[in-house]
């Protein structure tokens, strides 16, 4: 048989926890943050076959509200990539108005389909 694992107690638990956080910065967690928001964003407007169920356009609105806020804050920071955001934000605002266009039977395009 091997030798039994040692168990952290809580003490080690808590210092380990402690060293994690002091290497942990805001500004990649909000970056991060920030790439969730446009995932979840892109699922709840509903664009594709697979994702249309999903579609819940008051959530994607939220998505891209807290992005765009998210963004403004981060422009103050030295965060690479808040560019690329701005495009990607630009691109899901214009995409979500196509949808709303689409969903409220604008002259956009056909009504997508429904299940």
């Amino acid at each position: 048989m091997g030798e039994k694992e040692h168990k952290l107690t809580d003490d080690e638990r808590a210092a380990l926890l402690k060293e994690e956080l002091k290497l942990l910065r805001v500004a990649e967690v909000a970056c991060d943050m920030m790439v969730t928001l446009v995932t979840l964003g892109y699922q709840k407007m509903g664009l594709t076959k697979e994702t249309l169920e999903l579609r819940n356009l008051d959530d994607a609105r939220l998505a891209i509200e807290l992005l765009r806020v998210m963004i403004d804050v981060m422009a103050h920071e030295p965060a690479a990539g808040i560019d690329d955001f701005r495009s990607t934000l630009a691109s899901m605002q214009l995409q979500y108005a196509r949808t709303v266009g689409l969903d409220s039977g604008g002259a956009d395009g056909p009504e997508p389909a429904r299940s």
